[in-house]
């Protein structure tokens, strides 16, 4: 089991200094409090040797639950009496809501997954290692989620599917907020899949030196970068699943004396976002993982 404790953030005024509208009168201050989240793993997981201690083998299972997950976003405080006193007009339909930066409690979300690694000596001098996961994050119980990325002309520009009308319940909790059931969606930054697959090889050569290729192979499942999962084309906030191969060679000196090794990393100049979000008018902005590097790396042992 873990735990995170809650705690409250910045002091603010509980209708930002305005008249609110439950109680027509100024607001009060308040360090918006928020509740612990809590998580339970259960796993099961396996070790092993197996082919004359040639293979070495890793299982691992495992089923987390998060209660009260703690979310950080633009979230509402307050209903509030706009300056003029007149209804908010079209464009503007959450005039009388103060939504600031806060910590919010929200549902559960279930992660059961596998995990396995492995190390195989096929034959002398040979290493073939890797390994394999699958996580499969879905979030529930999220009920104040508010679809309003990139409302109105870029969503229509696009062809993407329009936002959800703004809310105007009883509910104030959820005023002024544009209401999308994301039931089962994943986490940001979870791919369901990854796998990693990697070879090395010893020459030993002629007077005790010893050279070592070694290559490198990392492949990860389409990714998101928020809870909608907004998939679409241009404005879409996720990376398709993408492989990475990394390699290098290395000389060593008898009795480890000193080495040199010349390295690549992503041999093939993927692109790949780290995450990746629209600026209004429908223009993206991203950051990306490393480029292309290489180098040569040298050691001295005495």
């Amino acid at each position: 089991t873990g735990y995170k404790a809650g705690g409250f953030a910045d002091k603010v005024d509980s209708c930002n200094y305005h008249l609110c509208a439950a109680t027509g009168k100024p607001g009060e201050a308040t360090f918006l409090p928020y509740g612990p989240e809590t998580v339970t793993n259960y796993e099961l997981g396996y070790k092993g040797r197996f082919l004359d201690n040639k293979l070495s083998l890793s299982v691992t299972a495992f089923y987390m639950r998060y209660k009260d997950m703690q979310l950080t976003g633009n979230y509402f405080v307050n209903q509030i009496i706009p300056d003029n006193h007149q209804p908010c007009p079209a464009d503007q339909p959450k005039c009388d809501v103060y939504e600031t930066w806060r910590t919010i409690n929200v549902g559960d979300t279930r992660i059961p997954g596998l995990e396995i690694e492995w190390d195989y000596k096929p034959w002398h001098g040979a290493r073939f290692g890797g390994g394999f996961a699958l996580i499969d994050t879905s979030v529930h119980g999220f009920d104040n989620y508010s679809d309003d990325y990139q409302c109105g002309d870029v969503r229509a520009e696009f062809g993407v599917q329009p936002c959800p009308a703004v809310y105007n319940g009883t509910n104030k909790a959820l005023l002024g907020r544009r209401l999308y059931d994301i039931t089962g969606n994943h986490l940001p930054n979870t791919p369901k899949y990854q796998v990693n697959m990697n070879f090395a090889q010893d020459f030993d050569l002629a007077g005790g030196y010893k050279l070592t290729p070694y290559v490198k192979v990392n492949w990860r499942d389409k990714a998101y970068f928020d809870l909608r999962n907004s998939d679409w084309a241009h404005i879409g906030r996720y990376q398709a699943a993408y492989a990475l191969v990394d390699a290098s060679a290395r000389l060593e000196a008898p009795e480890g004396k000193w080495f040199a090794e010349a390295y690549v990393r992503n041999a093939f100049d993927k692109r790949a976002k780290a995450n990746g979000d629209a600026l209004w008018g429908g223009f993206m902005q991203a950051s990306y993982i490393e480029p292309r590097m290489f180098g040569i790396r040298a050691g001295l042992n005495y």
